[in-house]
């Protein structure tokens, strides 16, 4: 009865409509769009080429790689029809291949344990493919990633190798094509080019696929060699099948630690656990940063919905120093070594719940990174010069002095500090409204900070026991907005706000402000900053207490508080972020972020090109979706085209325009969706395909 629970759950799903709104319901043969799945390596260092595998659905035969930003370089080098091997001839061949390129290799003789082909179940058995030849070296070379290396190889290049078709990982069950199938790329990254996050996609007769993150780095990289799950020759170590194969030509018992600082990247595999040693001095302090989440946001069919790393970090004597899941709100886990002992130390990571997958992909930041923990103000007045204390792990400066003049309203970010590059950015807000400080103590109703709104107050919560009031004179029937900022400036607080009247009797409060209404935007699955919009009953003084709900507090514990009237503004997404051009463009769907009470319409126009016009670009009154359709003038050329939108509304009799943020929305753990921003739109007219050039 389970198996076919199994099987009709599925195919009822599958026979039900897509519907959009306003569309007709969409084919049920049509083919679903291309999506990057993973790739791996995600990232690169500065001034180096490599080569970087991409797995995903319908990007196969994929002709342009399209990256944001200036200073990377790709091009598809060889499609990837299988990332494993199946048929025992070509296993036969590949091994045949291997063994005759590292027999030229001086001093290095190894020989693979040959894996037994996995035993399959009555009802996974498939008729076999008829051959009409033996396969070549040549096609093995098209067909298998990382083969091509084989044409002049290096000893790194049959280590890779013999991670990918000998080591013996645990067995895999058949791969679905998302994680099947792909391309391989070459990437070349400038010496000069500006370090941090991109957009990459791929665009090919299938379409052009959502924006997958790739990151430039400053550091020197290295990728894993299997095998390096255990260390020690304790009997529980005994069972791992690492310890019944001939070792690898290369693995972490024979490599050298590895010197700081340096970024690691790596895959977690079934039941896999990886291990890195590294040395470290006295005295330093070192930072490790995992990137998991960060790279791949969402896995639809895993919970939590995503991979969750788990690190462990090691002393030279093999004693645990410290352990991370998470690093304060977020999933992706960092460790703050202050490192006692000289020696070799030892980082273990794993999923939390010991899954893995091709697409468990990470890189793990080493060394004495500069690590902002904490900034203090959260932001200032537009026009006044702004002072940001600053603490954290070797940092340049303790302090960032910015002038605001020439910034627009709204959150900043800032990833460098004294010209060093910032493991994590730094983010401040900046407005139009005048600035208070908090000023303790005002725990207690008789120590509240007095101030007159409208106001942006900067403060924070000192530790457990801190709450901050502050007392201020309303008239009866006015709209009171209380609005914090904490979490979206990265501050761990989980703030919570409470309205109290005169007498200190509770009139509203709110924790989060997420709902039912408007869609989730980024990753964040917790949107912890509390909002109020209260219609007040009477004349007279009132009392704002803000606190944390988790009973935590700091220096890191930083927030702005405005206190105002109703200042209405609005916001636009749109989503899908790339489209393809056939004869039409498939129309996208635009949500509408209303703020402190704002009704109007909106409308929406192409604001850079003559080459596309919008047809009746108008969100109506009230309404926060709306769908649009974006169509090509004659003559479109082939390519890529970057579109800008423009979203404009009449706000009490001025009209007020903002750029449109394209998004794409994503799926965590089955059932709640977000909006990913990316960093532009694009549409793409299909090229040609041509053979990719070696």
């Amino acid at each position: 009865m389970r198996k076919r629970y199994f099987i009709i759950l599925p195919l009822f799903i599958s026979l039900l409509p897509i519907m959009s709104l306003g569309a007709d319901p969409k084919p049920q043969n049509e083919p679903k769009d291309p999506k990057i799945a993973y790739f791996f390596p995600a990232g690169g260092q500065r001034g180096t080429t490599f080569h970087m595998l991409a797995g995903g659905r319908q990007i196969t035969k994929s002709n342009q790689v399209i990256l944001s930003g200036k200073g990377v370089h790709a091009r598809v080098i060889q499609d990837v029809l299988s990332l494993h091997i199946n048929d025992p001839e070509e296993r036969q061949l590949i091994n045949k291949m291997y063994l005759e390129a590292l027999g030229k290799m001086e001093g290095r003789r190894f020989i693979p344990r040959r894996q037994k082909p996995r035993e399959e179940s009555s009802d996974q058995k498939t008729a076999p493919e008829k051959k009409t030849s033996k396969p070549t070296e040549e096609y093995i070379m098209q067909k298998y990633p990382f083969m091509d290396l084989m044409r002049d190889p290096k000893l790194s290049d049959l280590e890779m190798i013999y991670y990918y078709y000998f080591s013996p990982r645990l067995e895999r069950k058949p791969l679905e094509e998302a994680l099947n199938r792909g391309v391989m790329l070459e990437i070349t990254i400038d010496p000069d080019a500006e370090p941090g996050d991109r957009d990459l996609r791929l665009a090919g007769p299938a379409g052009i696929t959502p924006p997958a993150r790739f990151i430039v780095g400053t550091s020197r990289e290295i990728i894993e060699i299997e095998p390096n799950d255990s260390l020690s020759e304790d009997p529980l170590s005994q069972n791992y099948r690492w310890k019944k194969a001939t070792i690898a030509p290369n693995s972490i018992k024979e490599s050298k630690p590895l010197k700081l600082p340096v970024t690691v990247n790596g895959q977690i595999h079934a039941g896999d656990i990886d291990y890195h040693q590294f040395k470290a001095q006295r005295g330093q302090k070192i930072v490790i940063e995992v990137l998991a989440r960060h790279l791949r946001p969402y896995l639809a069919d895993a919970v939590p919905g995503w991979f969750q790393p788990c690190i462990a970090l090691y002393d030279p004597e093999g004693k645990k120093v410290e352990e991370a899941m998470f690093w304060r709100y977020e999933p992706d886990p960092v460790i703050l070594a202050d490192i006692e002992k000289e020696g070799v130390y030892t980082l273990k990571i794993q999923d939390s719940v010991f899954r893995g997958r091709d697409d468990f992909v990470y890189r793990i930041n080493i060394g004495p990174f500069p690590m902002v923990t904490s900034v203090f103000p959260l932001g200032g007045k537009i026009g006044d010069p702004l002072k940001l204390n600053l603490k954290g792990w070797n940092l340049p400066s303790e302090s960032l002095s910015l002038q605001t003049d020439k910034l627009k309203s709204g959150i900043q970010s800032v990833s460098q500090l004294n010209g060093k590059q910032l493991l994590k950015p730094i983010l401040f807000e900046v407005g139009d409204l005048p600035e208070m400080m908090e000023s303790e103590p005002n725990n207690e109703l008789d120590q509240a900070n007095e101030c007159r709104g409208p106001i942006m107050i900067n403060g924070r919560i000192s530790d457990k026991n801190d709450a901050d009031l502050f007392k201020f004179k309303c008239r009866k029937g006015g709209r009171l907005i209380c609005d914090v900022m904490a979490r979206t400036l990265n501050s761990p607080l989980d703030a919570k706000i409470e309205l109290l009247n005169a007498d200190g009797k509770l009139i509203a409060e709110n924790d989060d402000r997420s709902g039912p209404k408007g869609p989730n935007i980024g990753l964040k699955t917790h949107h912890a900053d509390p909002y109020l919009s209260v219609e007040l009953p009477e004349t007279g003084y009132y009392y704002i207490r803000l606190y944390d709900i988790t009973r935590k507090g700091g220096e890191a514990f930083a927030y702005r508080l405005r206190i105002s009237q109703q200042i209405p503004d609005f916001s636009v997404y749109c989503d899908p972020s790339g489209l393809f051009y056939k004869e039409t463009v498939k129309p996208i769907k635009c949500h509408v972020i209303r703020k402190d009470g704002f009704e109007g319409e909106v409308r929406i126009r192409i604001a850079n090109s003559d080459q596309f016009r919008i047809g009746n670009g108008l969100i109506p009154k009230g309404k926060n979706e709306g769908e649009l359709k974006i169509t090509a003038l004659a003559g479109l050329k082939e390519g890529v085209h970057k579109v800008v939108l423009e979203a404009s509304a009449d706000i009490k009799g001025e009209v007020v325009t903002h750029s449109v943020m394209p998004a794409d929305e994503y799926e965590q753990a089955f059932i709640w969706h977000h909006l990913l921003p990316a960093e532009s739109m694009l549409i793409y007219k299909r090229i040609p395909r041509r053979p990719p050039k070696r």
